[in-house]
């Protein structure tokens, strides 16, 4: 979804662009879905995924921890069943924006 992309200094969330339409009517079997993002600053920060369709923030998608990467539980309960445009946003601490170096979206089907 994002590969280094510079975040603003701001502390709440803000859109990095990087708009994926998701449709989980296209995906047979279905068992889990999950958030990784790898982000770096010289503060705090975080990134997240949001539903800029219905405007609202992914439960469970935020990722806080800075310098390594990192995954969130399952969120496939979380996410849209219907087609949605997504994004990443990430936020500062006010004074340190955050470098997102990797941001994606991992689906996992059963084997059929």
């Amino acid at each position: 979804m994002v590969f280094e992309k510079a975040g603003g200094v701001g502390a709440t969330y803000a859109d990095l662009g990087c708009d994926i339409l998701l449709d989980l009517s296209k995906y047979n079997n279905l068992i889990a879905a999950y958030f990784e993002a790898w982000f770096d600053s010289t503060g705090t920060g975080g990134v997240q995924l949001y539903n800029k369709t219905d405007t609202a923030v992914i439960a469970g998608s935020e990722i806080t921890t800075k310098g390594s990467r990192e995954r969130t539980g399952n969120i496939l309960a979380n996410l849209p069943t219907a087609a949605k445009s997504i994004i990443v946003q990430s936020k500062g601490d006010g004074t340190n924006a955050p470098t997102v170096r990797v941001a994606r979206l991992i689906l996992e089907q059963a084997v059929a």
